[in-house]
């Protein structure tokens, strides 16, 4: 059986009461979410990235009461509030890439302990080596194109 890094967390040794395993979302309180991959074609403008994610959270994530953490590119996706996304979820959007043209490869699942997700189950993520003033170009691309307010680091 492999190992669960929820079953090492926080003093999982100990016993704890019904009530702190639902605080620390241990035990049957368990919560579950999915990582996906993406990788878009090469032509896709800053424009057409942005319709498409938020093609992805209006046809898909709002709809079935998900929440994302990251980018169209790479992302962590969780139940919003209490509960766990279901294989039902993760279905829904691996057939959603499959539908869209822009996209090239994609890489949806398994679920895992969305609070204590064991860091080796975490593959180093390359990205392309960029100087500090292509990104924040690109963030000021994306700020202009979806009038959002993207920051790097922390939030204003």
């Amino acid at each position: 059986m492999p190992r669960i890094w929820s079953d090492i967390s926080p003093g999982s040794a100990k016993h704890r009461s019904r009530r702190l395993r639902k605080k620390l979302k241990i035990g049957e309180f368990r919560e579950f979410g999915f990582r996906y991959r993406s990788k878009l074609k090469a032509e896709v403008s800053a424009e057409e990235h942005c319709d498409l994610i938020e093609r992805l959270i209006m046809e898909v994530l709002v709809p079935r009461g998900l929440q994302l953490g990251g980018s169209l590119v790479e992302a962590y996706v969780a139940k919003r509030g209490t509960g766990s996304a279901t294989e039902e979820d993760m279905a829904a959007v691996r057939d959603w890439f499959s539908g869209q043209k822009a996209v090239v490869s994609f890489d949806v699942g398994p679920l895992s302990d969305a609070w204590y997700s064991d860091p080796a189950d975490w593959e180093e993520v390359t990205h392309e080596s960029l100087t500090m003033a292509e990104i924040d170009m690109r963030f000021e691309t994306l700020r202009n194109y979806c009038g959002m307010r993207f920051h790097r680091g922390r939030s204003r």
